[in-house]
């Protein structure tokens, strides 16, 4: 594990990471617009929840849980996490040696400015 942490990151393993997240923001945007569907067809017609009403709170609490999982699964905090944060730190580390790709992605001030 110690030779993962010292590993210079590739561009790869950049855009590994960026799926990872990306996948999970699909996912948690799919469960929020099946509660939001759910929500306004109960609105429209309560009979329908009052007709299968733990049926209802089964699937509702399932759509919920998946949200929640999949957005805490980006902004967590762990260091083997497809998160955010670990995202911006192999970034960093792939152009760490790079001024110029740093100065972009930064927008830091160069050497020769003043």
């Amino acid at each position: 594990m110690a030779n993962n942490a010292l590993k210079k990151p590739t561009a790869s393993d950049i855009e590994n990471m960026g799926d990872k997240i990306g996948n999970s923001l699909i996912e948690a945007q799919c469960a929020l617009y099946a509660l939001t569907a759910i929500h306004e067809v109960s609105k429209k017609n309560p009979s329908l929840d009052r007709g299968l009403p733990l049926l209802t709170q089964i699937i509702w609490r399932a759509l919920f849980d998946r949200l929640y999982i999949k957005i805490g699964t980006v902004i967590e905090q762990s260091e083997k996490a497809a998160n955010l944060q670990n995202l911006k730190k192999i970034a960093v580390q792939y152009v760490a040696e790079d001024q110029e790709a740093l100065t972009f992605l930064f927008d830091l001030p160069t050497t020769n400015e003043k």
